[in-house]
Formats: C-alpha cells, structure tokens, sequence
C-alpha cells in the first residue's frame, strides 16, 4: 500500500513520516525554519499495524525553486 503526504512547505509532512516509520530514526530530512527541505519525492518503508507501508514524502506546494523560501515569507 502507498500512502502520499502532499501541503504546504513547513507543514510537518516529513516529520509525520519520520513519527510513522519509528525506529527512533530520522528517516526523512525536517528543518525547524520556514524554508523546505525536500526537494524531490522520497520513499519510506514503513510497517504499521502488521501491514507494509510506503509512505511518499512530496515537495511541498508553492515551495519557490530549489526550496527558496518566498519572498513573501523572508
């Protein structure tokens, strides 16, 4: 089963990721600034429950290019 994370920059989608694959690992990249840090989708393997995830980190929607914070937001 795949299970897609798509929103905004910043909205925790990494670190949701990160909580649902456990291992007290850091699996997907986060910041604690407003700028992105992922830049291109990204795979997890997950086992939740008994059953086999994969979980699809996305870039987030309106991330400027290259992850550049806007300039409505700096």
């Amino acid at each position: 089963r795949n299970i897609l994370f798509f929103g905004e920059t910043g909205v925790g989608k990494s670190s949701v990721i990160n909580m649902l694959v456990g291992e007290n690992t850091d699996a997907a990249r986060v910041s604690s600034g407003t700028q992105g840090c992922t830049f291109a989708s990204a795979s997890y393997e997950a086992t939740i429950s008994g059953e086999q995830f994969v979980l699809w980190d996305t870039v987030g929607l309106n991330e400027g290019e290259k992850g550049k914070t806007p300039s409505s937001v700096a």
